[in-house]
């Protein structure tokens, strides 16, 4: 029977396993044969295409209540190339719009399709377009470093993916490895402590490690960056990023030092003083916080080819992970329960997820996703690709995917995991032996044996129309693949109609001046600002230290005060000159006050309001 719950049909697990035309058994009718039975339906269970639900293929679909079905609505999707992983998975998924989406789109084909029909719906259409950058919001990490814990995630995930030999291989290349993730985190906590946000920028990262100086181990003068770090820990003594940078300093000077600096400096020189890259990541229009909170749909468009700036992908599916569980711990503290759920779910769509690049600790993402309602799909070509990223870490990835949905291919690590996830079926052989003679016989035995479901050179040879859906606790099913015509909603789509098309028109163009006047000025420029002035630490200092110039002097602050006073209190029995210079208040900040003082009265002892 169907249910209802919350306006939304569901099917009980007995129903959804209803839905496979073709399902696998483990009996056997014949001799050395295996058998499939198929299923009749009837009209309830032909009512598969539910839009709350997560499609898989033409019959297996699963609801988007978890608690209902107790199963989560993680996926790995595996399918080589050409089975149609983006037409047979993601596009059906997309037209289901019934969640905010985050997807890997090679090379901008879904968001033509899918974009419109999105928007048309009522979603925010957002994407980032790392293949053609000068068509594409801008995204700068900066934007979501809050505090100075989510400083190492940003370096960590930037650092992880970036090619050249800070790659970390062990040994050695563990401390180079350590000591240029340190470096970059000090410098990148100097800018978050000590600039306005326009300033914040990985091109001032670059900038500040280009006034770095390495010099001889006798030598003790100072460079313009230990001048800049000195400075703020004049101002701040606990200050993180001068922690980290006595971290780099305690290293030693010399060779070693120097040659981490440089090797450093020109992996990130490589990448952010490339204009197009400057000019896509100094200021954020992504506002990546809204996709928890109201339906949107987020494109990161990567080429089908080079994966060189791929870098940036991982990166902000990275903080994106870090915002959303954030934002259900908040929203759990705010409403005074343990129920982390994000208000808006959310479904990530990895496409062509070996090319993104490594995403810091997802395995242990993907395992708790679920009760912050979060989905991911990840999608692969093959086995070889998960185990080249995750290494041993693989089969826990892959455990906490519920699902799986195999498209087809021919890749030999890929068709045995298959071939043994599908299981064994037991089959009956029949041996006869004739015996001839004056004491002839016949003799029959049979015996029972047991053989793969699926043999690997049956899955390599399975019709491409078909598919493969693993669900935990069900028996495998194979089914049609989704057929992206038959959706409700598929007219609206770019593959019925070029007038359904998404077309971004945004063309970001490159202004140097714009990046001139952002750019973080030394300690011997004019411009430069000593840090004790910048607003974090008006707000923190302590009003009695006379070292803090950027304050109001306690004086003023205890004026202040006193003009509430002066407001609240019945009794002024004070000349207005007096007054005044007791005070000692600006005319903008007296205004009010200047009302009650030109109604003192000498006469009297109380004072006259007007």
């Amino acid at each position: 029977m169907l249910k209802k719950r919350n306006y939304a049909e569901y099917l009980s697990k007995e129903e959804l396993m209803a839905f496979s035309e073709y399902r696998y058994r483990t009996q056997n009718n014949g001799y050395g044969k295996k058998t499939c039975k198929i299923k009749n339906f009837n009209t309830s269970e032909k009512a598969y295409a539910r839009m709350n639900t997560q499609l898989y293929s033409q019959r297996v679909a699963l609801s988007l209540d978890t608690r209902f079905t107790q199963l989560n609505l993680n996926s790995i999707v595996l399918g080589g190339s050409g089975t149609g992983k983006s037409r047979y998975y993601v596009k059906p998924n997309l037209l289901q719009s019934n969640s905010s989406f985050v997807v890997t789109d090679p090379s901008g084909e879904l968001l033509r399709s899918c974009g419109k029909m999105l928007e048309d719906e009522g979603y925010v259409i957002k994407y980032l377009n790392i293949e053609d950058m000068s068509n594409s919001m801008r995204y700068n990490p900066f934007n979501y470093i809050h505090e100075d814990a989510d400083i190492p995630l940003m370096v960590d995930a930037l650092i992880s993916n970036i090619e050249g030999p800070v790659k970390s291989k062990g040994g050695d290349s563990k401390f180079w490895d350590e000591t240029s993730r340190t470096l970059v985190i000090a410098i990148c906590g100097y800018l978050f402590e000590t600039q306005p946000m326009e300033k914040r920028n990985f091109t001032n990262v670059v900038k500040l490690m280009e006034i770095m100086n390495v010099v001889d181990e006798d030598t003790v003068e100072m460079d313009e960056l230990d001048k800049l770090f000195a400075d703020l820990e004049e101002a701040d003594p606990d200050s993180y990023a001068v922690s980290n940078y006595k971290v780099i300093k305690s290293a030693g000077r010399g060779t070693t030092a120097q040659n981490i600096i440089i090797s450093t400096l020109a992996i990130f020189s490589r990448f952010f003083k490339l204009g197009k890259i400057s000019n896509l990541t100094y200021k954020d229009e992504l506002n990546l916080e809204e996709i928890g909170q109201k339906k949107c749909a987020l494109f990161i468009i990567t080429p089908q080819g080079s994966t060189t700036y791929n870098f940036l992908a991982a990166e902000l599916y990275t903080q994106l992970f870090d915002i959303l569980y954030k934002q259900g711990h908040a929203n759990a503290k705010k409403e005074g329960t343990t129920n982390v759920e994000i208000k808006q779910n959310v479904r990530m769509l990895i496409d062509e997820a070996g090319n993104v690049g490594t995403i810091p600790h997802l395995e242990n993402i993907i395992s708790t996703c679920r009760k912050y309602n979060i989905a991911i799909s990840l999608i692969y070509q093959n086995k070889a690709q998960i185990e080249s990223l995750f290494e041993k870490k693989w089969e826990i990835l892959v455990g906490n995917c519920e699902t799986m949905l195999f498209l087809g291919g021919i890749d030999p690590s890929t068709v045995k995991l298959i071939s043994e996830r599908l299981g064994k079926e037991t089959i009956t052989t029949r041996y006869v032996s004739n015996t001839k003679g004056r004491a002839s016989s016949n003799t029959v035995t049979t015996q029972a044996l047991g053989r793969n479901l699926m043999t690997t050179t049956e899955i390599e040879q399975m019709k491409n129309e078909n598919c493969i859906v693993f669900i935990r606790s069900m028996k495998p099913f194979m089914d049609k693949k989704y057929p992206l015509e038959k959706h409700p909603n598929y007219k609206k789509s770019g593959d019925y109609s070029d007038k359904n098309l998404y077309i971004p028109r945004r063309m970001i163009r490159l202004k140097r001046g714009v990046l001139k006047s952002l750019e973080v000025y030394r300690c011997d420029e004019e411009e430069y600002v000593h840090p004790k002035y910048m607003d974090k630490y008006q707000d923190e200092w302590d009003a009695d230290s006379d070292d803090f110039a950027g304050s109001e002097s306690v004086e003023n602050k205890e004026n202040s005060e006193d003009i509430e006073d002066v407001l609240n209190e019945k009794r002024i029995n004070m000349p207005p000159e007096e007054l005044l210079k007791v005070l000692n208040m600006d005319m903008e900040k007296s205004n009010e006050a200047v009302k009650v003082l030109k109604g003192y009265n000498p006469y009297s002892e109380f004072d006259m309001e007007i």
